[in-house]
């Protein structure tokens, strides 16, 4: 978001970023309505700008081959691995199901919507890209989709546009993530695993505002940080352990509870077992297998004493 900004307005990054989490955290603390409205005003911009970068890139889709791999197998498998942390807003729709009407009817419905929509917007786009720009100088770019645009008959009216709309894009997934992680970390709080100062509720806003303060203070440290890709590795892994321990579960589930009365059940079934768990199981295993070992150690250290406190304080050891 930062590198956008500055080819847009040349404030520094750490600052600007800084500002953006401190006003979305101030939405979110004033209540869901007003965190989804603005969310939806977000999202509108960030699809508008999608569709004007495939719009650009599409008229001319013999210009490269597609199945071309300069770093093979190995680079394909990495970067999906880096960019996994663009899905993980997914989640976050089930996430705020407690604020939803009807979730059990709409959730599953939104959720598979929202997933193929967005598929097909981002297969469009990356192909429009690599065909509006080289992909070295594209991989080199701080704001790579305005330098795309750029490249077109358009020129820097494009990169303009697109640095604008790729604020609006950045800027709704920062509010969504702030709002769903406090509502997370307040369900923590109530469940005793994390201290009980995070499950205050605002008496107006109804809004968990000690949390959202919390979470407020952890996005700007990590803003700090300054290394996007180290970041971004260390979101794409926890996503993708996540999904791997769901799947799992489900599997699990599925197993010990054959009976269990099930609202939304899971397609393409092998007898009572769920063909996508199994995928899914086998998916994030190899996307966890290209993350570099000194995160992996670094992750699986934080995950071992994340389950130790838990575990401890479901135990009422501490």
């Amino acid at each position: 978001l930062g590198a956008y900004y500055q080819n847009t307005s040349g404030y520094i990054l750490i600052i600007i970023s800084s500002i953006l989490i401190a006003l979305l955290s101030y939405v979110n603390y004033r209540g869901i309505r007003e965190s989804s409205r603005l969310n939806m005003l977000l999202t509108g911009a960030s699809i508008l700008g999608l569709l004007v970068v495939i719009a650009l890139g599409l008229g001319s889709l013999d210009k490269i081959n597609y199945f071309e791999m300069p770093h093979g197998l190995t680079g394909v498998l990495s970067a999906a691995a880096l960019i996994f942390f663009a899905y993980i807003g997914f989640e976050d729709v089930v996430n705020i199901s407690e604020e939803t009407k009807s979730p059990r009817k709409f959730i599953p419905i939104a959720l598979m919507t929202a997933i193929i929509i967005t598929t097909v917007l981002y297969v469009l786009t990356s192909i429009s890209v690599v065909n509006l720009a080289d992909w070295r100088d594209i991989g080199s770019s701080n704001a790579p989709l305005a330098f795309a645009a750029s490249k077109s008959l358009l020129g820097n009216n494009a990169f303009l546009f697109l640095s604008i709309m790729a604020l609006f894009a950045t800027s709704g997934t920062v509010l969504i993530i702030l709002a769903v992680v406090a509502r997370m970390m307040y369900g923590m709080a109530k469940e005793s695993t994390l201290p009980i100062i995070l499950s205050k509720i605002h008496s107006k806003y109804k809004t968990p505002w000690t949390a959202g303060i919390a979470v407020m203070i952890i996005s700007i440290a990590f803003a700090t940080i300054g290394d996007i890709k180290f970041v971004a590795d260390i979101t794409s892994f926890g996503a993708l352990f996540t999904f791997l321990i769901i799947n799992i579960s489900v599997i699990w589930i599925r197993h010990t509870h054959p009976k269990a009365r099930r609202t939304f059940k899971i397609p393409l079934n092998v007898g009572r077992y769920p063909l996508p768990a199994f995928i899914g199981v086998a998916a994030c295993s190899l996307l966890l297998l290209q993350f570099q070992r000194d995160l992996v150690a670094l992750a699986i250290a934080s995950l071992v004493v994340g389950t130790g406190i838990f575990e401890a304080k479901r135990r009422k050891l501490i």
